[in-house]
């Protein structure tokens, strides 16, 4: 699996001084703790906070989950088979939910029984999907005194999220939330550098923003 470092950056309008680091040590944990439970190793986590950001950098993401095996126990044999071999309605039935031919089906002993078994190779998710699936509830979870609905959204967050910048390595990663669509874009200091930063890696994420004066 090809793994580079993953970024993820919230823009908003300028969150509560007060609640930075906590916000920014949140949003790093719930991500880290995504991975581990997608089966993703990792290396170094890195998170960053601004009054108009919270990030995530992770270092050595793989960009899909490995693909795994899947074993699926069906009937017992004397309930898929009946007295002359030929398939039973059980035993059928079992071969349906498995999308497959009941001759393609495979048996497995378990404590002195037999039993009708099909094993698959489960492809591994893409990590964008697995992001866009979670998003939302990511945010959600991360706690403040106070959140906020705008533009007609039903979901809040402590203050307005304008964009999303998410990347895994060179590659920019799509993530769709409300009517924000991530992409390699981040932006520096309103006053001093306002213009956009068009990230070329991941890895460029910080320097970046310390050229543009953040």
């Amino acid at each position: 699996m090809n793994s580079a470092s993953l970024l993820l950056e919230i823009g908003t309008e300028e969150l509560p001084p007060k609640l930075l680091e906590s916000l920014s040590q949140q949003f790093g944990m719930i991500v880290k703790d995504a991975l581990t439970d997608w089966k993703l190793d990792h290396g170094q986590v890195q998170t960053f906070a601004s009054p108009r950001r919270l990030a995530v950098l992770i270092s050595e993401v793989p960009m899909r989950q490995t693909p795994s095996k899947q074993v699926r126990k069906g009937p017992s044999i004397r309930a898929a088979m009946d007295s002359e071999g030929k398939p039973t309605a059980a035993g059928l039935g079992f071969a349906k939910s498995c999308k497959t031919d009941f001759k393609k089906l495979d048996q497995m002993d378990i404590n002195g029984q037999t039993f009708l078994c099909f094993e698959q190779t489960l492809e591994g998710e893409i990590l964008s999907d697995l992001i866009q699936a979670h998003f939302s509830s990511w945010l959600e979870r991360i706690q403040a005194p106070k959140k906020m609905r705008w533009g007609g959204h039903n979901d809040v967050f402590v203050r307005p999220i304008h964009w999303i910048c998410a990347m895994h390595g060179h590659q920019a990663l799509a993530i769709e939330w409300n009517d924000i669509v991530s992409s390699h874009m981040t932006y520096g200091h309103r006053f001093h550098s306002p213009h956009a930063i068009h990230l070329t890696h991941a890895e460029k994420y910080e320097s970046s923003l310390l050229a543009a004066k953040v």
